[in-house]
Protein backbone atom coordinates (compact mmCIF):
# COMPACT_ATOMS: atom_id res chain seq x y z
CA UNK A 1 0.00 0.00 0.00
CA UNK A 2 1.26 3.44 -0.99
CA UNK A 3 1.36 6.30 1.99
CA UNK A 4 -1.13 8.55 2.87
CA UNK A 5 -3.90 6.29 1.31
CA UNK A 6 -7.56 6.64 2.47
CA UNK A 7 -8.61 2.98 2.82
CA UNK A 8 -11.49 1.01 4.53
CA UNK A 9 -10.40 -0.99 7.70
CA UNK A 10 -12.36 -3.82 8.09
CA UNK A 11 -12.40 -5.70 11.95
CA UNK A 12 -13.74 -8.90 12.51
CA UNK A 13 -16.50 -10.57 14.92
CA UNK A 14 -16.51 -13.63 16.40
CA UNK A 15 -13.75 -14.79 14.26
CA UNK A 16 -11.25 -13.18 16.23
CA UNK A 17 -11.76 -15.77 19.14
CA UNK A 18 -11.62 -18.77 17.46
CA UNK A 19 -8.32 -21.56 16.90
CA UNK A 20 -5.56 -19.79 14.57
CA UNK A 21 -6.93 -22.60 11.86
CA UNK A 22 -10.28 -21.98 12.14
CA UNK A 23 -9.87 -18.50 11.99
CA UNK A 24 -7.65 -18.56 9.15
CA UNK A 25 -10.47 -20.80 7.63
CA UNK A 26 -13.45 -18.15 8.25
CA UNK A 27 -10.65 -15.35 7.35
CA UNK A 28 -10.90 -16.72 3.93
CA UNK A 29 -14.03 -17.12 3.38
CA UNK A 30 -15.12 -13.29 5.00
CA UNK A 31 -12.63 -11.62 2.23
CA UNK A 32 -14.35 -13.90 -0.89
CA UNK A 33 -17.48 -13.09 0.42
CA UNK A 34 -16.43 -9.30 1.05
CA UNK A 35 -15.10 -9.25 -3.06
CA UNK A 36 -18.53 -10.86 -3.97
CA UNK A 37 -20.61 -8.28 -2.55
CA UNK A 38 -18.60 -5.38 -3.82
CA UNK A 39 -19.12 -7.01 -7.18
CA UNK A 40 -22.16 -8.02 -6.88
CA UNK A 41 -22.90 -3.58 -5.90
CA UNK A 42 -20.67 -2.82 -8.98
CA UNK A 43 -18.02 -1.33 -6.84
CA UNK A 44 -15.53 -0.87 -9.79
CA UNK A 45 -12.11 -0.85 -8.69
CA UNK A 46 -10.80 -2.28 -5.38
CA UNK A 47 -8.50 -4.74 -3.35
CA UNK A 48 -8.73 -6.37 -0.65
CA UNK A 49 -5.81 -7.00 1.87
CA UNK A 50 -5.97 -9.48 4.70
CA UNK A 51 -3.10 -8.72 6.90
CA UNK A 52 -4.06 -11.21 9.93
CA UNK A 53 -6.27 -9.50 12.35
CA UNK A 54 -7.29 -6.72 10.12
CA UNK A 55 -8.75 -6.61 6.82
CA UNK A 56 -8.55 -3.50 4.36
CA UNK A 57 -10.16 -2.10 1.48
CA UNK A 58 -8.89 0.16 -1.16
CA UNK A 59 -11.37 1.54 -3.51
CA UNK A 60 -12.34 5.52 -4.70
CA UNK A 61 -15.83 4.69 -3.67
CA UNK A 62 -15.24 4.57 0.40
CA UNK A 63 -18.36 5.51 0.78
CA UNK A 64 -20.73 3.21 -1.24
CA UNK A 65 -17.52 0.37 -0.28
CA UNK A 66 -18.62 0.95 3.81
CA UNK A 67 -22.32 0.92 3.65
CA UNK A 68 -22.01 -2.66 1.42
CA UNK A 69 -19.59 -4.09 3.99
CA UNK A 70 -21.84 -3.15 7.06
CA UNK A 71 -24.78 -3.50 5.87
CA UNK A 72 -24.42 -6.66 3.81
CA UNK A 73 -21.73 -8.73 5.07
CA UNK A 74 -21.85 -11.09 7.99
CA UNK A 75 -18.56 -11.44 10.18
CA UNK A 76 -17.71 -7.74 10.33
CA UNK A 77 -17.63 -6.08 13.40
CA UNK A 78 -17.28 -2.58 12.52
CA UNK A 79 -15.43 -0.88 10.04
CA UNK A 80 -13.30 3.04 9.85
CA UNK A 81 -12.78 5.24 7.07
CA UNK A 82 -8.80 5.29 7.96
CA UNK A 83 -5.59 7.30 6.71
CA UNK A 84 -2.41 5.22 6.53
CA UNK A 85 0.70 7.16 7.02
CA UNK A 86 4.52 6.13 8.02
CA UNK A 87 4.84 5.39 11.72
CA UNK A 88 7.14 7.45 12.24
CA UNK A 89 5.99 10.55 14.73
CA UNK A 90 6.29 13.58 12.41
CA UNK A 91 4.09 11.81 9.65
CA UNK A 92 1.48 10.53 12.31
CA UNK A 93 1.15 14.29 13.60
CA UNK A 94 1.44 15.73 9.87
CA UNK A 95 -1.12 13.59 8.82
CA UNK A 96 -3.26 14.69 12.41
CA UNK A 97 -2.55 18.21 11.44
CA UNK A 98 -4.03 18.36 7.65
CA UNK A 99 -7.03 15.56 7.67
CA UNK A 100 -8.16 15.62 11.69
CA UNK A 101 -7.60 18.86 13.59
CA UNK A 102 -10.48 20.52 12.02
CA UNK A 103 -13.17 17.81 13.28
CA UNK A 104 -12.52 18.72 17.06
CA UNK A 105 -15.23 21.21 17.62
CA UNK A 106 -14.03 24.05 20.18
CA UNK A 107 -14.93 23.45 23.62
CA UNK A 108 -15.41 19.59 23.35
CA UNK A 109 -13.08 17.27 25.62
CA UNK A 110 -11.07 14.68 23.42
CA UNK A 111 -9.51 11.88 23.91
CA UNK A 112 -6.13 9.63 22.13
CA UNK A 113 -6.61 5.76 21.63
CA UNK A 114 -3.67 3.59 20.82
CA UNK A 115 -2.79 0.23 20.36
CA UNK A 116 0.51 -0.84 18.75
CA UNK A 117 1.73 -4.24 17.17
CA UNK A 118 5.93 -4.21 16.43
CA UNK A 119 9.30 -2.48 17.82
CA UNK A 120 8.87 1.30 17.90
CA UNK A 121 10.65 3.96 20.08
CA UNK A 122 7.79 4.77 22.05
CA UNK A 123 5.06 2.40 23.41
CA UNK A 124 1.29 3.06 23.52
CA UNK A 125 0.71 5.00 26.09
CA UNK A 126 3.61 7.26 25.23
CA UNK A 127 2.67 8.08 21.57
CA UNK A 128 -0.83 8.89 23.06
CA UNK A 129 0.05 11.40 25.85
CA UNK A 130 2.86 12.76 22.94
CA UNK A 131 -0.17 13.14 20.36
CA UNK A 132 -2.63 14.61 23.33
CA UNK A 133 -0.15 17.01 23.87
CA UNK A 134 0.19 18.23 20.14
CA UNK A 135 -3.43 18.56 19.67
CA UNK A 136 -3.84 20.72 22.64
CA UNK A 137 -1.14 22.83 20.91
CA UNK A 138 -2.26 23.13 17.83
CA UNK A 139 -5.95 23.62 19.17
CA UNK A 140 -4.68 25.95 21.72
CA UNK A 141 -7.68 28.50 21.18
CA UNK A 142 -10.31 25.96 20.84
CA UNK A 143 -10.51 25.83 24.87
CA UNK A 144 -10.06 21.63 24.33
CA UNK A 145 -10.03 19.34 27.37
CA UNK A 146 -8.69 15.63 27.61
CA UNK A 147 -11.38 12.96 29.00
CA UNK A 148 -10.45 9.67 28.99
CA UNK A 149 -13.51 8.69 30.04
CA UNK A 150 -16.43 9.83 27.61
CA UNK A 151 -14.55 12.41 25.23
CA UNK A 152 -16.97 13.87 22.65
CA UNK A 153 -13.89 13.26 20.14
CA UNK A 154 -11.93 10.32 20.23
CA UNK A 155 -9.14 10.04 17.25
CA UNK A 156 -7.84 6.39 17.19
CA UNK A 157 -4.59 4.95 16.18
CA UNK A 158 -3.37 2.15 15.19
CA UNK A 159 0.07 1.40 14.68
CA UNK A 160 1.86 -1.24 12.68
CA UNK A 161 5.39 -1.82 12.45
CA UNK A 162 5.88 0.32 9.56
CA UNK A 163 2.57 1.95 8.93
CA UNK A 164 0.19 3.95 11.24
CA UNK A 165 -3.52 4.02 10.61
CA UNK A 166 -5.97 7.04 11.85
CA UNK A 167 -9.34 7.30 12.19
CA UNK A 168 -12.28 8.94 14.29
CA UNK A 169 -15.50 6.65 13.81
CA UNK A 170 -16.77 2.97 13.38
CA UNK A 171 -19.59 2.20 11.62
CA UNK A 172 -21.27 -1.03 13.12
CA UNK A 173 -21.49 -4.37 10.90
CA UNK A 174 -23.43 -6.97 10.96
CA UNK A 175 -21.39 -9.27 13.35
CA UNK A 176 -22.29 -13.16 13.51
CA UNK A 177 -20.34 -15.54 10.95
CA UNK A 178 -19.18 -15.28 7.13
CA UNK A 179 -21.71 -16.60 4.80
CA UNK A 180 -20.86 -20.11 3.50
CA UNK A 181 -19.04 -21.12 6.44
CA UNK A 182 -21.78 -23.14 8.47
CA UNK A 183 -24.32 -26.04 6.62
CA UNK A 184 -27.24 -25.08 5.25
CA UNK A 185 -31.11 -24.22 6.52
CA UNK A 186 -34.65 -24.09 5.16
CA UNK A 187 -36.09 -21.40 6.34
CA UNK A 188 -40.09 -20.59 6.07
CA UNK A 189 -41.59 -17.74 4.79
CA UNK A 190 -44.90 -16.48 5.16
CA UNK A 191 -44.94 -12.65 4.65
CA UNK A 192 -44.60 -11.23 7.90
CA UNK A 193 -41.54 -9.05 8.89
CA UNK A 194 -40.71 -11.75 11.57
CA UNK A 195 -39.72 -14.11 8.58
CA UNK A 196 -37.10 -11.51 7.28
CA UNK A 197 -35.62 -10.86 10.98
CA UNK A 198 -35.25 -14.74 10.66
CA UNK A 199 -33.89 -15.19 7.41
CA UNK A 200 -31.14 -12.20 8.20
CA UNK A 201 -30.13 -14.02 11.62
CA UNK A 202 -29.54 -17.06 9.67
CA UNK A 203 -27.84 -15.22 7.36
CA UNK A 204 -25.60 -13.48 10.18
CA UNK A 205 -24.79 -16.93 11.21
CA UNK A 206 -23.09 -17.94 8.18
CA UNK A 207 -25.43 -20.50 6.83
CA UNK A 208 -26.34 -21.21 3.60
CA UNK A 209 -30.16 -20.58 3.45
CA UNK A 210 -32.90 -21.34 1.35
CA UNK A 211 -35.92 -19.68 1.41
CA UNK A 212 -39.55 -21.69 1.38
CA UNK A 213 -42.62 -19.74 1.29
CA UNK A 214 -46.08 -21.37 2.28
CA UNK A 215 -47.71 -18.77 0.23
CA UNK A 216 -48.10 -17.67 -3.01
CA UNK A 217 -45.14 -15.16 -4.08
CA UNK A 218 -48.20 -13.09 -5.59
CA UNK A 219 -49.44 -12.26 -1.87
CA UNK A 220 -46.26 -10.73 -1.06
CA UNK A 221 -44.99 -7.20 -1.04
CA UNK A 222 -42.38 -6.18 -3.77
CA UNK A 223 -40.42 -4.83 -1.17
CA UNK A 224 -40.64 -8.22 0.84
CA UNK A 225 -39.60 -9.93 -1.87
CA UNK A 226 -36.92 -8.16 -3.18
CA UNK A 227 -35.49 -8.18 0.86
CA UNK A 228 -35.40 -12.04 0.15
CA UNK A 229 -34.13 -11.86 -3.27
CA UNK A 230 -31.01 -9.77 -2.60
CA UNK A 231 -30.41 -12.29 0.93
CA UNK A 232 -30.34 -15.37 -1.72
CA UNK A 233 -28.43 -13.86 -4.21
CA UNK A 234 -25.77 -12.49 -1.82
CA UNK A 235 -25.09 -16.49 -1.13
CA UNK A 236 -22.77 -17.15 -3.52
CA UNK A 237 -22.74 -21.37 -2.94
CA UNK A 238 -26.27 -21.18 -3.46
CA UNK A 239 -26.47 -19.54 -6.88
CA UNK A 240 -26.62 -22.91 -8.82
CA UNK A 241 -29.38 -24.72 -6.84
CA UNK A 242 -32.56 -23.83 -6.29
CA UNK A 243 -33.17 -21.42 -3.07
CA UNK A 244 -36.63 -20.14 -3.54
CA UNK A 245 -39.07 -22.39 -3.36
CA UNK A 246 -43.41 -21.65 -3.42
CA UNK A 247 -45.00 -24.64 -2.19
CA UNK A 248 -47.88 -25.90 -3.72
CA UNK A 249 -49.69 -28.64 -2.31
CA UNK A 250 -51.14 -26.94 0.89
CA UNK A 251 -53.03 -30.15 2.20
CA UNK A 252 -50.03 -31.99 2.47
CA UNK A 253 -47.90 -29.12 4.38
CA UNK A 254 -45.84 -30.64 6.42
CA UNK A 255 -45.35 -33.57 4.14
CA UNK A 256 -44.23 -31.22 1.65
CA UNK A 257 -41.38 -29.08 4.21
CA UNK A 258 -40.87 -31.96 4.81
CA UNK A 259 -39.60 -33.34 1.55
CA UNK A 260 -38.11 -29.89 0.47
CA UNK A 261 -35.90 -30.67 3.73
CA UNK A 262 -34.59 -33.84 2.81
CA UNK A 263 -34.03 -32.98 -1.24
CA UNK A 264 -32.10 -29.66 -0.20
CA UNK A 265 -29.96 -31.55 2.30
CA UNK A 266 -31.06 -28.73 4.89
CA UNK A 267 -29.64 -29.33 8.51
CA UNK A 268 -32.77 -27.68 10.17
CA UNK A 269 -35.68 -26.01 9.40
CA UNK A 270 -35.91 -22.02 11.18
CA UNK A 271 -39.61 -20.65 11.13
CA UNK A 272 -41.43 -17.66 13.18
CA UNK A 273 -42.82 -18.29 16.60
CA UNK A 274 -46.81 -17.87 15.45
CA UNK A 275 -45.93 -20.98 13.13
CA UNK A 276 -44.03 -22.96 15.28
CA UNK A 277 -46.80 -22.77 17.75
CA UNK A 278 -49.05 -23.98 14.81
CA UNK A 279 -47.15 -27.01 13.19
CA UNK A 280 -44.32 -27.96 15.39
CA UNK A 281 -46.19 -30.46 17.02
CA UNK A 282 -46.95 -32.43 13.66
CA UNK A 283 -42.81 -32.55 12.46
CA UNK A 284 -40.80 -35.55 13.26
CA UNK A 285 -38.48 -34.93 16.02
CA UNK A 286 -35.13 -35.73 14.89
CA UNK A 287 -35.51 -32.45 12.73
CA UNK A 288 -33.82 -29.58 14.28
CA UNK A 289 -36.43 -26.50 14.25
CA UNK A 290 -34.74 -23.06 15.17
CA UNK A 291 -37.42 -20.27 15.87
CA UNK A 292 -35.04 -16.67 16.52
CA UNK A 293 -38.03 -14.89 17.50
CA UNK A 294 -38.82 -17.54 19.96
CA UNK A 295 -35.43 -17.37 22.03
CA UNK A 296 -35.33 -13.49 21.46
CA UNK A 297 -37.25 -9.88 20.43
CA UNK A 298 -37.36 -10.13 16.82
CA UNK A 299 -34.45 -7.29 15.96
CA UNK A 300 -35.85 -5.16 12.53
CA UNK A 301 -32.66 -2.48 12.86
CA UNK A 302 -30.80 -4.77 10.23
CA UNK A 303 -33.73 -5.43 8.36
CA UNK A 304 -35.11 -1.85 8.28
CA UNK A 305 -31.31 -1.17 7.17
CA UNK A 306 -31.07 -3.44 4.66
CA UNK A 307 -34.81 -2.35 3.20
CA UNK A 308 -33.37 1.37 2.44
CA UNK A 309 -31.01 0.35 0.45
CA UNK A 310 -33.98 -1.76 -2.13
CA UNK A 311 -36.43 0.75 -1.52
Amino acid sequence: MKNNQHLLLVRFSEIGIKSKKTRHWFTSILVNHIKYCLNYFNIQDFSVLNQYSRIYILTNELEKAEKIVTSFVPGVKSTSKTTKCPSKLKEIKTTIEKQFLNAIQSNSSFAVRVKRVGTHSFNSMELAAEIGSFILEKCSNNKLKVDLTSPEYTLFIEVREKDAYLYHRKEEGLGGLPVGCQGKVLVLVEGKKEDLTNTIKMYQRGTNTVVCSLKPLKNFDKTYLNFIELILNLQPKMLKEQHLIVLENQKNLIEEIHSYYLLTNSQAIVMSRDLFYRIEKRFPVTIPIFVPDLAEKPDFENVNKILKTIE
